[in-house]
């Protein structure tokens, strides 16, 4: 897995070939300073809801939730867990490890992730694992009450990679102005491919977001993007694992 260094303002950092920024210290953009700074590995997996997981999602993922927050996990100790508001047969989990191969090294993981999302025991229904890097837990964007998390593939066959990553950037900018915006982040590698990118905007509803996408302002700048690549949008409700809930 690739360690391109990124921050949460949108630019990837100076020396990858993107336009660098005098991002905000760390002290300025939360008033838990630790959450920054760092080096982690996030783990998102993507799957259609087991009729266990459209029922409680908690129960569902339990030996799971469980395991991750125990110490036999080599895992940070922190998963999130949710389902697609406008597609209420997706459901989504997100893992924080410290790196990869803590999580290769934890031998029956997998095993509980695929008994969280399984549909009957012979029937795998996972769509598969995107990884990438971060340099927070991204408390402020999980934390909200719906999280958007927009998927960018850029265009193949377009040679405007040095023009994605601003653009990018210059929408996610725009969402900092938007009512009911509480934080975003954005990364410009995921899985170890540089035409990949992807972005966690948190909301206090989902009528902010869609508030913000009829802007002719936030619109305009999201359809830049476009030009050079495709967006695929999820709307989640997330929720973190707790044993005490």
């Amino acid at each position: 897995m690739s360690r391109r260094p990124s921050n949460r303002s949108g630019h990837a950092a100076p020396g990858n070939g993107a336009v660098s920024t005098n991002a905000p210290s760390p002290l300025t953009m939360s008033s838990t300073p630790y959450n920054y700074n760092i080096q982690v590995a996030v783990q998102l997996r993507s799957f259609e809801c087991s009729l266990e997981y459209l029922g409680s999602p908690k129960s569902a993922i339990k030996q799971l939730g469980d395991f991750i927050m125990s110490d036999a996990s080599r895992s940070l100790k922190v998963l999130h867990y949710g389902r697609d508001i406008e597609n209420p047969m997706r459901g989504l989990v997100l893992i924080i490890w410290e790196s990869m191969n803590d999580q290769l090294a934890t031998t029956n993981v997998t095993q509980l992730m695929s008994r969280a999302v399984e549909r009957h025991p012979k029937t795998s229904i996972a769509t598969g694992d995107l990884w990438f890097d971060a340099e927070s837990y991204m408390w402020g964007v999980l934390s909200a009450p719906v999280v958007v998390i927009q998927f960018i593939q850029r265009t193949r066959g377009v040679s405007h990679g040095e023009r994605l990553v601003p653009a990018i950037a210059d929408w996610t900018s725009r969402s900092r102005i938007c009512e009911g915006y509480r934080d975003h982040w954005f990364n410009a590698t995921v899985s170890d491919h540089d035409d990949q990118f992807i972005v966690l905007t948190g909301w206090d509803g989902i009528e902010a977001y869609w508030q913000a996408t009829s802007s002719a302002d936030y619109a305009g700048r999201m359809q830049k993007v476009a030009q050079y690549a495709s967006i695929d949008t999820r709307s989640v409700q997330m929720t973190r694992y707790s044993r005490f809930q």
